[in-house]
């Protein structure tokens, strides 16, 4: 009799421990099933491709929690996804033999929390399924409130010089912006974790915010058509929302992003107002001065260091003494290690990354077809103005410059290779004669290791191989023009 009960004690608590180890394990991970329509498994090479974020930035491709690839043999494909937080981000791609079919999947970020199980349906168009997507429609639905809401109107008070008139009625129209978009989220708060409401409830207040804010960056850049009559008002505006609006706490990327914004709008909106005509560039150095000064929780500061670096190297300055003093404010020790790794790879002169671009023939080059030249890659992609404008300056320094072993090279970045051979045709983006080249690597490639996000985008190599800058001065004004032709000396020499 004793034995009996010493089995079935024996078995109730195998079962309470391996209960409570699915129970860990069901709440620590969460499941994403990708359901393609038939079309789609025609194709060539389908590679599907998910990356998971606890509280950094999407862009910062470098610190994903973890990204699963799968290649795409069957119709349902199912991956099991650990979690870190108990919210995460999650980032979905579909390549075709390399390409991104981003017209196919949205660049979005979903909301996933551990034991979800998200479902998508992907044809022309992407559908979310199942009840664990509630919190993503509802997101999707919540951020639609603002473009029903628009300022066009508010141009009748500048045109009357009513500026402090235009700026009361454009800080009531964000406020009550934010006001609909809390109402809708309470009548759906039901359907929704705690956890959840939060998080989006911080996404509805700060990506409002972020809109309040550059857009009155927005009024006064070169070419704005109000930029004479707001540049005497705006920058004690920004200072009023400044103090209004600032708090030391929120853990959506809604909320860092907006104290990017609030930060990089103080410095730029200074900058077109000393110089109306001016294209200023973003100096790393005096944002992160201003950021410590605005004495945020610890964590806070590291996540919108780590931000920086992510969204504003490629097109700032002043990154090699910037990337210092980010090292000693920062914390925490991933954000560290990515800032350590950031360094390494942009502001050391180390050997170029191992590119396999191609030619319009189908040949492939390598650094090594250019050892012994100097050369300059301008990334660009069709359809995009600043690349069109970058490239005539280049072919005027190289056409003055007249050296043949300086190499100008055009690198495509566009996922499909007819829009590469469409932007050539065109005569916008490339010389007629030249060297015109395209990645082929899916990620991780040349542009996606030095956080190319935005383009146009530079890179300067000398004879050996090696990094000279990964974002040299852009050559679009007086000054930028100055010291590009004087870092290409340099480099010559």
């Amino acid at each position: 009799m004793k034995k009996k009960y010493k089995i079935v004690l024996l078995f109730l608590t195998a079962l309470f421990i391996n209960s409570n180890y699915a129970a860990l394990n069901n709440n620590s991970a969460a499941t994403v099933i990708i359901s393609f329509e038939e079309e789609f498994l025609s194709k060539s090479d389908l590679t599907l491709e998910v990356s998971v974020f606890s509280y950094y930035h999407v862009k910062a491709v470098d610190l994903y929690d973890e990204k699963y690839r799968r290649s795409v043999d069957k119709q349902d494909v199912t991956i099991g996804i650990p979690l870190r937080s108990d919210i995460s981000l999650v980032k979905i791609e579909v390549f075709d033999n390399g390409e991104s079919l981003v017209g196919l999947f949205p660049t979005r970020v979903y909301l996933v929390e551990p034991g979800d199980s998200l479902s998508f349906r992907v044809g022309d168009k992407i559908f979310l399924e199942g009840v664990d997507n509630e919190k993503n429609r509802i997101r999707e639905r919540l951020s639609s409130v603002a473009k029903s809401m628009t300022a066009n109107w508010l141009g009748y008070y500048i045109k009357q010089e009513n500026i402090h008139r235009y700026y009361a009625v454009r800080n009531d129209l964000y406020n009550a912006i934010v006001e609909r978009k809390l109402e809708l989220l309470e009548k759906n708060r039901d359907k929704v974790s705690d956890r959840a409401y939060a998080y989006i409830k911080e996404e509805c207040i700060y990506t409002t915010e972020s809109k309040r804010i550059t857009t009155l960056q927005g009024g006064v850049e070169t070419g704005a058509p109000y930029q004479g009559i707001l540049k005497k008002y705006v920058f004690q505006e920004y200072q009023n929302t400044m103090k209004e609006r600032t708090g030391s706490s929120g853990e959506s990327y809604a909320y860092t992003n907006y104290i990017i914004d609030l930060l990089t709008a103080g410095y730029l909106i200074q900058e077109y107002v000393k110089n109306p005509s001016s294209a200023p560039t973003v100096d790393l150095n005096i944002i992160i001065d201003d950021l410590a000064k605005m004495n945020l929780e610890q964590e806070n500061g590291d996540k919108i260091i780590a931000f920086l670096f992510s969204r504003f190297a490629t097109a700032a300055k002043g990154g090699e003494q910037a990337i210092e003093k980010a090292l000693d404010f920062v914390r925490d020790s991933r954000i560290k290690s990515y800032l350590l790794d950031v360094k390494e790879k942009r502001y050391t002169n180390s050997d170029v990354y191992p590119f396999r671009l191609e030619d319009v023939d189908g040949n492939i080059y390598t650094p090594e077809s250019f050892k012994g030249k100097k050369v300059v890659l301008d990334f660009w992609f069709n359809g995009c103005t600043g690349c069109a404008l970058l490239h005539k300056e280049l072919e005027k320094i190289e056409k003055n410059l007249n050296d043949s072993s300086v190499l100008f090279i055009s690198v495509n970045v566009d996922a499909k290779r007819d829009k590469w051979l469409q932007g050539i045709a065109s005569g916008k983006y490339t010389s007629e004669g030249g060297i015109n080249l395209r990645i082929i690597d899916p990620k991780p490639n040349i542009a996606s290791y030095y956080g190319f996000f935005s383009f146009p985008q530079l890179l300067m190599i000398d004879g050996k191989g090696s990094l000279v800058s990964y974002n040299p001065p852009r050559p679009i004004n007086v000054s930028g023009r100055k010291e590009f032709v004087e870092m290409l000396i340099r480099m010559k020499n």
